[in-house]
C-alpha cells in the first residue's frame, strides 16, 4: 500500500493526479459534446431508427477495452495500456468526423468506446494504485471535476458549432486536444509498473467481456429487427450469451444484488443506467419534439455536469467527517435524488410532451446531484475490496457495472423510439417510453442500494 501523504498534488502524486485530469477531461469533452449534437447527426445522416446505437455502441465496445485494459494493466503498468487507448478514441473520432452513413458513424462511435474504456480503467487503476484510502473519495472528486471546463464549454459550443458549420467540426475539433493530452499525460503514467504476476483469469475475462457485447449487440438489434418473430428469437439468442457473459466478469452475485459488494456493483449498474438513459433521450425530447435549438439545450448536459461535479465534492467534506461509515447513507439518498430527476422529466413530459427548458434543467441538476454523491462514493466502497495485483480486475468491472446496463437500457430507449415512429405515434409517447426506462431503472437501484454493506475493508 502507498504510503500515506500529504495530498493529491503534493509531489508523490502530482503527476499522475495531473495525468488523469487531462485524460479524463479529453473524453469527458467529446461525450459532452455528442449528447448535445446527437439528434443532428442522426437526422442529417437519415438514421433516427438507429439513434439509441448512437451511444449503445460507445458503450459495448467499451466493455471489452476496460476488461483487456485492465488485465494489462495487472501484467504490465499502465503506460501501453494508455498510450493504446489513446490512438484508438483519436482514430474513432476521424471516422465519426468523415462518416456518410449511420453504419460508419456507429462504427467511429464503436472505436472511441474502445479508446475511452481504457482510458477510464487506466486513470481508475492508478488511482487505486497509488493513493490510499483516505486520499481517494478526495481523488475521485478531482477527477469529477475534470468535467467542469468541457461541461461549461463543450454542450454550448458543440450545440454553435453544428448549427453555424456542421456536427462534424464537432468530431474533428476534439483531435487536437487528444494530441495535447497525450503528450502531457502519458510520462505520468509510465512510473506505475505492473503487478509481478499476471491474473491468471485475465484471458477468461476477454472472452466473456466479447461474448457480453456481442451478446448485448444482438439483444439490441433483435429489438428493431422484422418481422418481430425473427426480432425475438435474436434478443433471445443475445440474452442467452449477455447475461451468463456478465455474471462471470462481475462479481458473484451482483446480478441478484447479493449484500456485500455485488450488491454496491449492482447498485452503480442501475443508477447510472437511470441517469445517462435520461441524458441521453432528454436532448432529444427538447430538440426533436419541443423545437428548442442544440446550443440551448445543452444548457441542461452543462447544469447536470456541474451538479455532478457539486456533489462529488460534497461526499468529500462528508466523508471526511464521518468516514467509510456514512458511505452506504450517501449512495443511498444519490440513488434517491437520481430517482426524483428522472420520474419530474418523465411526469413533465407526460403532462407538456417536451419538458420546458427551466424545468427540464431543474430535474436534470437534482439528478446530477445525485449521481455525484454517489458514483464517487461507491468508487470508493469498491475500491477498498481490492487486494494487490487486482487493482485493474476490480477497476474494470466496476466500469462495466458503468457500461454494460446502460448500453442495455439506451439500447432499449432507442428501440422504443423507434417503435413510436414506425407506428405512427406522437414523437413525445417515444421519449415517454425511453424515461419509464430510465424510472426502471432508478427503481432497482433503490432495492440493491437496501443491501449494500454499512461499511468497507480498509
Amino acid at each position: 500500500m502507498p504510503p500515506v501523504s500529504e495530498g493529491i498534488f503534493d509531489r508523490e502524486h502530482r503527476a499522475l493526479t495531473i495525468g488523469s485530469i487531462l485524460a479524463m477531461s479529453t473524453v469527458a469533452f467529446e461525450g459532452l459534446a455528442l449528447v448535445t449534437v446527437a439528434p443532428l447527426v442522426a437526422r442529417d445522416l437519415g438514421g433516427e431508427a438507429l439513434y439509441g446505437w448512437i451511444f449503445s455502441a460507445f458503450l459495448l465496445t467499451q466493455i471489452v477495452s476496460t476488461v483487456l485494459a485492465g488485465q494489462q494493466i495487472d501484467r504490465r503498468g499502465p503506460a501501453a495500456p494508455f498510450a493504446v487507448s489513446l490512438v484508438l478514441f483519436g482514430a474513432g473520432l476521424v471516422v465519426g468526423s468523415l462518416a456518410q452513413s449511420m453504419p460508419v458513424l456507429i462504427a467511429g462511435r464503436a472505436l472511441q468506446g474502445l479508446g475511452a474504456g481504457a482510458v477510464a480503467t487506466c486513470v481508475y487503476a492508478v488511482v487505486n494504485r497509488n493513493y490510499v484510502d483516505a486520499l481517494r473519495p478526495r481523488m475521485m472528486a478531482t477527477i469529477s471535476t475534470a468535467w467542469i471546463v468541457p461541461s461549461l464549454v463543450g454542450p454550448a459550443i458543440a450545440g454553435i458549432i453544428a448549427e453555424a458549420f456542421t456536427w462534424r467540426v464537432v468530431f474533428a475539433g476534439i483531435v487536437p486536444l487528444l494530441v495535447i493530452a497525450g503528450v502531457l499525460a502519458t510520462p505520468a503514467f509510465r512510473g506505475d509498473p505492473g503487478a509481478a504476476a499476471a491474473a491468471r483469469t485475465g484471458d477468461r475475462r476477454l472472452g466473456q467481456a466479447i461474448a457480453l457485447a456481442i451478446g448485448a449487440g444482438a439483444f439490441l438489434a433483435g429489438l428493431a429487427t422484422t418481422p418481430v418473430v425473427l426480432g425475438a428469437a435474436l434478443a433471445i439468442a443475445g440474452l442467452a450469451v449477455a447475461v451468463p457473459a456478465m455474471r462471470s466478469l462481475l462479481p458473484p452475485g451482483t446480478l441478484t444484488a447479493r449484500p456485500g459488494l455485488p450488491a454496491v456493483i449492482a447498485t452503480r449498474a442501475m443508477f447510472v443506467s437511470a441517469f445517462f438513459t435520461g441524458d441521453a433521450f432528454l436532448i432529444l425530447a427538447l430538440t426533436d419534439v419541443g423545437g428548442y435549438r442544440a446550443s440551448v439545450a445543452g444548457l441542461v448536459i452543462s447544469a447536470a455536469s456541474l451538479a455532478w461535479t457539486s456533489g462529488s465534492w460534497l461526499q468529500v467534506r462528508i466523508d471526511r467527517r464521518s468516514g467509510a461509515g456514512s458511505r452506504r447513507d450517501r449512495v443511498r439518498w444519490g440513488v434517491v435524488l437520481v430517482a426524483t430527476g428522472v420520474t419530474a422529466l418523465t411526469v413533465i413530459t407526460a403532462v407538456t410532451g417536451s419538458p420546458p427548458i427551466a424545468l427540464a434543467i431543474v430535474a436534470w441538476v437534482v439528478a446530477g446531484l445525485g449521481i455525484g454523491l454517489a458514483h464517487s462514493t461507491i468508487s470508493t466502497m469498491a475500491f477498498a475490496h481490492a487486494t494487490g495485483g487486482e487493482e485493474g480486475t476490480v477497476s474494470s468491472s466496476l466500469l462495466l457495472a458503468d457500461l454494460g446496463t446502460p448500453a442495455l437500457t439506451i439500447g432499449i430507449g432507442g428501440a422504443l423510439v423507434a417503435l413510436a415512429g414506425a407506428r405512427g405515434w406522437a414523437p413525445e409517447t417515444g421519449v415517454l417510453l425511453a424515461f419509464l426506462v430510465s424510472v426502471t431503472a432508478a427503481a432497482l437501484a433503490g432495492f440493491a442500494a437496501s443491501r449494500m454493506p454499512r461499511g468497507a475493508p480498509a
